[in-house]
């Protein structure tokens, strides 16, 4: 019974049929099976891959023995289905594989972000200086390319599952423009439509990650439409009533809704059972990873919403994002403060890591200017050595994360050793909430994600030493 489940092939269709008749194996593992039996009387363990009824191979490992009646020879033969052990081994080297890119990304992100932490500091610097327009229009073009610059790098965190959860109350419309820019600019073929919904309610989400989402959205939506086609993306205001709220596990209220649909291939019910499973993909071999969906399915999971898939083959794919609003997202105010950011001058005395030279002379300058007394280190043990010499004069910490030899977590634990209410701001392009949340919780921490600006550096300082 196993077999005609494996194989496809029927009780009738075996009896009285040898495999070389059905083609069950190739002519090199038929040559290989007899080649084993005419030496010995048995075969133990040997690898061998069949075919099942529809093509599928099936890689296994046989055990056959040659018994002895009479004048006849009978040959018992058992079939190890190896198929589960493939996949599995296929999927663990597929998640090293990614794990490797992974870390390539992360190091050329972490570099990169580097390189435009100095240039941000040196143009919010300029630009607080500058009176000529024409000076001040152009160090604004600069400031917008480096924040474009750190969207990609937010990408390639994404990627690497490194990047920072640094939520805030979102406007989608406009990060959906941003992604819709970018990628519509690579994908010509396609004719892009965007339906937006005026007034959106605002959503408390990590931008990087959405910009993940969505882009794993569109690509996804691209490969069902190799010959071009049209990709259509919605938003609209959404309220969640209870019976859909227990069906996904969700909060019932106000949702973002998020429409994602193509006129592509389509994919049948068998197909869009698996889709947010890893490692599950229907692209040919070395095309998809089958992790684009499923980072997507995690990040929204991950921020309180939930995922809807529906498709036809021949009729396209719908993919609907719901997003929880955030508790204030109808107050205008709110979203003023967020569009108007300043500069905030401060007073006191801070200790800035980096093993970074040209970001720790940009953040000496900017904190200066700020008002500070700065204390600077160039690695996390000379920090510990300025730290253990002057803990008292010291109101904040400002440490990188990713350093050699002593990283910022390391500089951390020392540091509330001596003061375990010392003010911490982390300064990174990583996510260690985690990390954080293993070794203390309370107001005295911070985390601001590189490259970022002198507004926000002057309003994370004054949240934690006012």
């Amino acid at each position: 019974v196993k077999f005609e489940q494996k194989t496809g092939f029927s009780r009738d269709e075996l009896i009285g049929r040898t495999t070389t008749e059905m083609g069950f194996y190739s002519q090199e593992d038929r040559r290989k099976f007899i080649g084993y039996l005419s030496e010995q009387d048995e075969m133990i363990g040997v690898p061998m891959r069949f075919c099942a009824r529809d093509g599928a191979e099936i890689d296994a490992h046989v055990f056959a023995k040659r018994i002895r009646v009479g004048d006849n020879n009978l040959l018992v033969t058992i079939f190890h289905d190896d198929t589960p052990q493939k996949r599995l081994e296929t999927q663990f080297f597929q998640a090293q594989k990614m794990e490797a890119i992974g870390t390539l990304a992360a190091g050329i992100a972490h570099d990169f972000n580097n390189l435009l932490m100095g240039i941000e500091g040196y143009t919010s610097l300029a630009l607080s200086e500058a009176q000529d327009e024409i000076i001040l229009s152009r160090l604004k073009k600069i400031e917008a390319l480096v924040s474009k610059g750190s969207d990609l790098t937010r990408l390639l965190l994404g990627f690497a599952r490194r990047g920072g959860y640094d939520s805030k109350p979102t406007d989608l419309n406009v990060l959906l423009k941003n992604n819709i820019e970018m990628f519509g600019r690579a994908k010509r073929r396609l004719s892009i439509h965007e339906k937006f919904k005026e007034g959106l309610w605002l959503v408390e989400v990590d931008s990087g990650q959405m910009d993940q989402v969505f882009i794993n959205l569109f690509v996804n939506s691209w490969h069902a439409m190799p010959q071009g086609g049209n990709l259509t993306i919605t938003t609209d205001n959404h309220f969640v009533d209870d019976d859909t709220a227990h069906r996904h596990s969700v909060k019932p209220g106000k949702y973002v809704h998020v429409r994602v649909q193509d006129d592509g291939c389509g994919m049948d019910s068998l197909t869009m059972d698996k889709i947010f499973e890893p490692f599950f993909t229907t692209k040919e071999r070395g095309v998809g990873t089958g992790l684009g969906l499923a980072s997507v399915y995690g990040i929204v999971r991950r921020h309180g919403g939930f995922v809807t898939v529906q498709s036809e083959p021949g009729e396209g794919t719908t993919f609907d994002i719901f997003l929880p609003v955030c508790d204030d997202s109808h107050d205008e105010t709110r979203a003023k403060e967020l569009e108007q950011s300043q500069v905030k001058i401060g007073r006191g005395t801070i200790l800035l890591v980096d093993d970074d030279e040209a970001v720790l002379d940009t953040n000496k300058e900017i904190l200066l200017k700020l008002g500070y007394r700065v204390l600077s280190a160039s690695g996390g043990a000379q920090a510990i050595g300025v730290y253990e010499k002057k803990s008292q004069e010291i109101d904040l910490a400002i440490l990188d994360v990713v350093m050699p030899h002593v990283d910022g977590i390391a500089v951390f634990k020392r540091i509330i050793q001596i003061d375990p209410l010392q003010k911490v701001l982390f300064s990174t392009g990583c996510d260690i909430a985690d990390e954080l949340a293993e070794m203390t919780e309370g107001p005295e921490l911070g985390i601001i994600q590189k490259p970022y600006s002198i507004q926000a550096l002057s309003e994370k300082i004054i949240e934690l030493i006012g």
